[in-house]
């Protein structure tokens, strides 16, 4: 089966106000791959399906000098035959989109699960 079975989201805790509006704030110890291993670990739960493949995109990667999809992998200790694709620039959420839907064509593996993290809007 290839394609996206399942996803995961995580929102942090901390809320910021500013002019009656709030939004949701990551706390001191929380970055973006922190927040993509939470919103992995409920990805997993969603389904039986073990992944072939871990995407993470963001646009400001904690980690410059080594891979933040490979820190993510270790985190929720998947299997070493699980392949890494990992994509830091303004634009990578789509390009991940992509290589969790085109069957491994962009990403050198048949990905069975996609991960992400979501901020909150201001609401």
């Amino acid at each position: 089966m290839a394609g996206l079975v399942a996803y995961g989201t995580y929102v942090p805790s901390w809320r910021l106000e500013v002019g009656g509006r709030t939004r949701a704030v990551a706390s001191y110890d929380e970055d973006a791959t922190s927040m993509g291993v939470e919103a992995a670990r409920a990805a997993l739960a969603a389904t039986a399906v073990e992944p072939d493949v871990v995407v993470f995109a963001t646009a400001s990667p904690p980690y410059a000098d080594k891979t933040n999809a490979s820190t993510i992998h270790a985190a929720l200790a998947l299997p070493e035959r699980v392949g890494d694709s990992r994509a830091s620039a303004t634009r990578s959420a789509p390009a991940a989109c992509g290589c969790s839907t085109s069957a491994g064509s962009n990403c050198g593996a048949r990905p069975a699960t996609a991960r992400s993290t979501t901020a909150a809007p201001w609401r």
